[in-house]
């Protein structure tokens, strides 16, 4: 009998001395900043710009580019009727050109001035990748928001339950003594009636508080990717705000777009801008410039 209460008593204060695990709301809304899949889009993004940055760095290499063509005419030009009776009889013969044409060129391109084209492409570049960060910030903004409304809601149900829960008792410790003065006669069954009904809505208001606040700990676990049941909600602290300057994300992203409308303009001035480059071509094929050396004699 002895030892029995003597465990009982150990597992009781082992009990009590076990706290749940304590997270603050900076901690939920980190965890759901790494869980959200679109913060994987920032790298993938910056990766995207620096390809397209070093497209327009080559567009500054020289260009080569080859071609070959090969024909069979069933047609091709040849001397008139007159003009060949004349050679014949002068004992020249020229049969004219063959039927079968073939060429292979090369074209070598070096741009030496682009009027700012390239300077205007990246500058486009880099303020368009600002612009979709800071619709990323926007969303990622918001993000932060709900997980702050879901915490605060959940630390609000804690304390509705807390509160109801004190009203209970409250409540049952009168209606006890209602009862005994009831069963003395100084009171009567309508007034511990109405403090029973009181004390079921009180019930029903906790019921309901908790399974809010069960509901609003899910959407939390979504958010956050990961298990809250053995979490405790800590109370964030009562403090206000060093600045009074807004660093709302919505701001940035204004500022983003104005420079992005800016960087397009100039790249749309710098179409009218004369460019600077040289060229060379190069081919070789049947017939050539000098056509009377390609007629078969």
């Amino acid at each position: 009998m002895y030892k029995s209460i003597i465990t009982l008593m150990l597992l009781c204060m082992f009990s009590t001395g076990i706290k749940a695990e304590v997270i603050t709301i900076e901690q939920c809304v980190e965890k759901a900043m790494e869980n959200y899949p679109l913060v994987r889009k920032y790298d993938l993004l910056a990766s995207t710009c620096d390809i397209a940055l070093s497209d327009i760095n080559k567009g500054w290499l020289p260009q080569i580019n080859t071609s070959a063509q090969i024909t069979a005419q069933n047609v091709v030009p040849s001397f008139p009727e007159v003009l060949s009776g004349m050679l014949s009889q002068m004992g020249q013969s020229f049969e004219g050109l063959g039927k079968f044409q073939y060429k292979i060129g090369i074209d070598l391109s070096q741009n030496i001035w682009d009027g700012g084209v390239s300077q205007a492409q990246r500058q486009v570049q880099k303020a368009d990748m600002k612009v979709q960060q800071d619709a990323m910030d926007v969303e990622l903004y918001q993000v932060r928001q709900r997980v702050e409304n879901l915490f605060f809601a959940i630390l609000l149900s804690e304390e509705q339950i807390k509160l109801n829960r004190n009203t209970v008792s409250l409540l049952r410790s009168n209606l006890d003594k209602l009862q005994s003065m009831l069963q003395n006669g100084t009171a009567m069954q309508s007034d511990v009636d109405m403090l029973q009904a009181q004390v079921l809505v009180i019930e029903q208001n906790i019921v309901m508080a908790q399974s809010s606040a069960d509901g609003y700990r899910k959407v939390l676990e979504i958010f956050v990717g990961a298990n809250l049941n053995d979490y405790e909600l800590e109370k964030p602290s009562m403090s206000l705000p060093e600045s009074s300057d807004s660093n709302r994300p919505e701001l940035n992203l204004f500022e983003g777009k104005l420079r992005l409308v800016e960087a397009g303009q100039r790249l749309s001035d710098t179409s009218i801008i004369p460019k600077i480059g040289l060229f060379a071509q190069a081919y070789y094929g049947y017939p050539g410039y000098d056509y009377f050396r390609e007629i078969q004699l």
